[in-house]
């Protein structure tokens, strides 16, 4: 993978939103997702951003072709609520994609 390295120099292991739009065919916006879970209560201790739950709730749709936007929220409100899974999101998008030159989005 391509600008591994100074892509997590600058992001950390997680996603800009960017890179979340670029990465899996998106069902909802970021700012689709930001509305949605306003109304949600959820801690995000796994330092997770916007792009890690906007890829998140996408990937969870794509897998789960019914399921509903709320329940895809809560399957990425679950996980970043969760310490021990920092990095989660950006983690499965490394063993998906090898080969994406992630320059481009530093």
């Amino acid at each position: 993978m391509k600008g591994l390295e100074v892509y997590i120099s600058k992001h950390g292991r997680h996603f800009t939103e960017r890179l979340a739009i670029a990465a899996i065919d998106n069902r909802w916006s970021p700012s689709e997702i930001e509305r949605s879970s306003e109304a949600m209560v959820y801690y995000n201790v796994s330092e997770a951003t916007l792009g890690d739950i906007v890829f998140l709730v996408n990937k969870y749709k794509k897998n789960h072709c019914r399921a509903t936007k709320k329940k895809c929220l809560k399957y990425a409100l679950d996980i970043i609520g969760d310490y021990s899974s920092n990095g989660y999101a950006f983690t499965l998008f490394t063993l998906m994609n090898s080969s994406i030159d992630l320059k481009e989005y530093v």
